[in-house]
């Protein structure tokens, strides 16, 4: 496993036979170029290349039941953590956040994305945050797919 600034990246997935794999990335093949580029400054929450850990892999999500994602810095003690359920064949999710720094919890978050509908889908996305132990809605899109690729964009909170 490559070390850049003691970054580590790790991603073990379960498909839907059962059926679990791990993966360990390099910093390089994670994060985009430009992150890289001081990599005494590196840390877990520097910008990757891609935005959903299943492009990481070759596999399909709609091979899927689970995705963990690790992001760890042994130097900075930080850690970041992104834990992934698909359902519909792969087109709905629900991911939860966590972010460590010195072994505490700094922040807590879990994403909701709901594709209802065939034509015109429609995708729900929820996001919440750990507030005292309650999860809390705080922000809250609904995209309807319109003519051309485009969407319709509804904010609800």
């Amino acid at each position: 496993m490559e070390t850049i600034a003691e970054v580590e990246i790790s991603i073990e997935y379960t498909l839907n036979s059962g059926e679990t794999e791990h993966v360990e990335l390099l910093a390089r093949d994670y994060f985009e170029p430009e992150a890289l580029e001081d990599p005494e400054k590196l840390d877990v929450d520097a910008e990757p290349i891609y935005l959903d850990p299943v492009d990481y892999l070759e596999v399909s999500a709609a091979d899927l039941a689970s995705v963990k994602l690790l992001i760890r810095n042994k130097g900075s003690e930080r850690s970041l953590s992104f834990n992934t359920s698909y359902w519909n064949g792969g087109k709905n999710q629900i991911t939860a956040k966590t972010e460590w720094s010195e072994g505490t919890i700094v922040e807590e978050a879990v994403t909701f994305s709901v594709v209802t509908g065939d034509e015109p889908s429609v995708n729900h996305i929820v996001r919440t945050v750990a507030r005292e132990g309650v999860l809390v809605p705080v922000y809250h899109r609904v995209f309807t797919a319109v003519d051309g690729g485009e969407e319709d964009e509804e904010e609800i909170l």
